[in-house]
Order: structure tokens, then C-alpha cells, then sequence
């Protein structure tokens, strides 16, 4: 490779995660969603350089799947409305499927060392507001009207905080803890639980903070699957997780935001859990809608907005929005992604699966670049240590 298509090759990769970055935006891109549609932007320039480097090949897989993508999320919903950022996740979809391995391993590296950066920064900020002293506040921030309900943070600059609860669960500058346990359980996967790297140490820390039980059961689904190969990493993984575990409940048990967010909700973990984060007026629809001919291709883009006051969070929202038929669409879309099938890249399909059932987002210009940078690793590299 000359230094020309290296330095091609390089903006691709950093293109790719700052598309990512910005889909999951910090607070200064939140106003008005600028950093979603930065992202869309991105995918965009990324395309137009792909297609002036002539990346772009016509596969037998892309003759299956792209015309079944086009007609599930553009043609089908399109009689009940529309949603242009379909258009560039599509994008996106192509464009994973014809980006090279290097550019994604590449891209997967910045994103760790963003993330890396970003908690290091707001992390011993947030700890020194919680249990040493109080710091000033620059005002709120409020994001009530896109999100649909009330959401109000507290702005610290270095990170941000609920304005409406009592207790406090770490953000870092992120909406919700959420998007930053989720981030941190994918890139862990990634990177192997390489914990001989200080940007997996840390971002493991940060994310503990967040409570976030998606963080908490992804991390160990995959740590441990990761290890059944070898005997004496499962016992390795076990110890680590299980000293863990033994250091968060013995100097967080009293923690208000540790009972509420971790120990109440592993109290009731499994399929009820699932159910429980949409409301019973939903769930009610549910049960009747699965046994309609409505679920075949969904109630359209529009049918929550206008039925629905509060749903909640699940696989349910995708589901009635674009039916069965979207889910299978959606399913096999990540399956074509996956290059090279083996035990790292089932387990990583598993955890996109997993993390769907609880935060839709599976459709989403992020989740599809970051799934197929995850594979990209999926063949060992020998100058790696892989400790788990």
C-alpha cells in the first residue's frame, strides 16, 4: 500500500469511528440532534470515497439481501411515513459490507482510545463531585422534547448529571448510562478483555459506574464465552468477575443509585426484566398484536408516536414498526456482515442480539459499522495478549 492509499485508508477509518462517536454524541453535539445527523454526514463522505477508490463489488449476498433491506425499511414503511436517516443506515449497510478488515480494525482502535479519553476526563471529575466535594453547575440541559419525556441534566461541563432524581449514576457526558455501558460492553468484546491495555482498565471502571445492568450481563456473557476454550482462562475470567463483583458490593451496597439500578433489577433479571421495560398498556397491545396479520410487516413508522404516551425500551419498538418480516430482514443483514464465521463472531452476534432485545438501536448507521468493526477482529493477532 503507497502513501497515498494509506492516507486514503486512514481518513476511511477515522471517518467510521467519528461516525460512530457522533451517533452516540456528548453534550455539546445534543442540541437539536446535530450529532446524529454529523454521523449521517460522515457516512455519506465515507461512500463517496469508497466509491472514488472503486471499493464497491456486486456479490451473490448483496442481490439477496439489499433488495429485501430496501424494501423492509424504505418501500413498506414508506405509506405510513418516513424516515430519511433510513437511507444513510442503508448506506452504511453497504458500506460495511464492502469496506476492508484493516479500515475497521483501524476505526475500532480510535473508538476505543475516544471512549478511553472521555472517561478519563469525566470520570475522577464525577467521583470528586459524588464523595468529595460538590462542584459547580453551568446551567441544564434539556432534552425533554426529543426524547419525548422529561429529561433534564445537571451540566458540570466535564460530565453531566440527572436533574430529576435523587441519586446519581455516572453519564460521563453521555444522555444516559446506558450509551456509554452499551459502548463499553462492545468494545470490551472487541479488544478481547485485554486488560494489559490501560484504555480497557479504564473504560471497564467508567462503565461499572453507569449501573448499567446491560453493561453488567453483557460484559460477563461475553468475558466468560470468550474463556470456555481454555481452562485456565474460565478460571481466570470467573476469579476476575467474581472479585468484581465482591468489590462493588461490598463499597456500593449502601449506594442508593447501586440498589435501585443493579441489586433491585438482578432480583427480577430474565424474560419478565425484558417485559417490564415497556409499559402494561404495551405489553396488553402485544399479546394481541404477535396474533394479528399486522405483524407480518408492522404497524408503520408512526403507529407509536400516535397510540402510545410512554412505551419504554425494547425489541417491541422495532417489532411494531416494521413486523416479522423487518426482524428477519434486520437478522440477516447482520449475518451477511459477518466475513468469517467462528466462535468470536457467533458470540459477538449473540451480545448484538442480546443488547437488541433491550435498546432497538440494531437499526442504526453505529450499531452496523461497530458490529463489523468487532468481526474485523475476529482472526487473532499474535502480537496481542489476550487475557480472559
Amino acid at each position: 500500500m503507497n502513501s497515498e492509499e494509506s492516507r486514503h485508508s486512514n481518513i476511511i477509518s477515522y471517518l467510521v469511528a467519528f461516525t460512530i462517536c457522533m451517533q452516540n454524541p456528548i453534550w455539546p453535539f445534543w442540541y437539536k440532534g446535530i450529532g446524529m445527523w454529523i454521523g449521517y454526514i460522515s457516512v455519506f463522505v465515507i461512500f463517496l470515497l469508497m466509491l472514488k477508490k472503486r471499493y464497491f463489488i456486486v456479490r451473490l449476498k448483496d442481490l439477496f439481501i439489499l433488495p429485501l433491506s430496501i424494501l423492509s425499511f424504505i418501500i413498506i414503511p414508506v405509506f405510513s411515513g418516513f424516515r430519511l436517516s433510513s437511507i444513510f443506515i442503508l448506506l452504511s449497510f453497504y458500506i460495511a459490507l464492502n469496506i476492508r478488515e484493516i479500515e475497521l480494525k483501524k476505526s475500532l482502535d480510535y473508538i476505543t482510545k475516544y471512549l478511553y479519553v472521555v472517561i478519563l476526563i469525566s470520570l475522577p471529575a464525577w467521583l470528586i463531585n459524588m464523595y468529595v466535594y460538590e462542584l459547580p453547575v453551568f446551567g441544564e440541559l434539556d432534552l425533554s422534547e426529543m426524547k419525548g419525556s422529561l429529561y433534564v441534566y445537571n451540566n458540570y461541563l466535564l460530565f453531566v448529571t440527572d436533574a430529576i432524581r435523587d441519586y446519581y449514576r455516572f453519564y460521563s457526558a453521555f444522555d444516559e448510562p446506558g450509551v456509554l455501558g452499551t459502548l463499553a460492553a462492545f468494545i470490551l468484546y472487541g479488544s478481547r478483555y485485554d486488560f494489559t491495555k490501560k484504555e480497557n482498565i479504564i473504560i471497564l471502571i467508567g462503565a461499572l459506574f453507569t449501573y448499567s445492568i446491560a453493561f453488567y450481563i453483557l460484559t460477563i456473557i461475553g468475558w466468560i464465552y470468550q474463556s470456555i476454550k481454555s481452562l485456565n482462562r474460565m478460571l481466570l475470567s470467573v476469579a476476575s468477575i467474581s472479585c468484581i463483583v465482591l468489590i462493588l458490593m461490598n463499597f456500593l451496597a449502601d449506594d442508593q443509585a447501586f440498589q435501585q439500578s443493579v441489586l433491585g433489577r438482578f432480583t427480577d433479571f430474565g424474560l419478565d426484566r425484558i417485559e417490564n421495560r415497556t409499559g402494561e398498556y404495551v405489553n396488553v397491545f402485544w399479546e394481541r398484536y404477535i396474533r394479528s396479520t399486522d405483524f407480518i410487516f408492522g404497524m408503520g413508522l408512526s403507529y407509536i408516536e400516535n397510540n402510545f404516551f410512554d412505551f419504554g425500551n425494547s425489541y417491541k419498538q422495532f417489532a411494531i414498526e416494521y413486523g416479522l418480516f423487518g426482524l428477519v430482514v434486520l437478522f440477516f443483514m447482520y449475518v451477511c456482515l459477518t466475513r468469517k464465521w467462528n466462535r468470536y463472531t457467533m458470540g459477538a452476534l449473540m451480545l448484538f442480539v442480546l443488547s437488541f432485545l433491550q435498546r432497538p438501536f440494531a437499526f442504526t448507521a453505529w450499531q452496523i459499522l461497530l458490529f463489523s468493526a468487532i468481526i474485523s477482529c475476529s482472526v487473532s493477532n499474535t502480537n496481542r495478549k489476550i487475557v480472559n
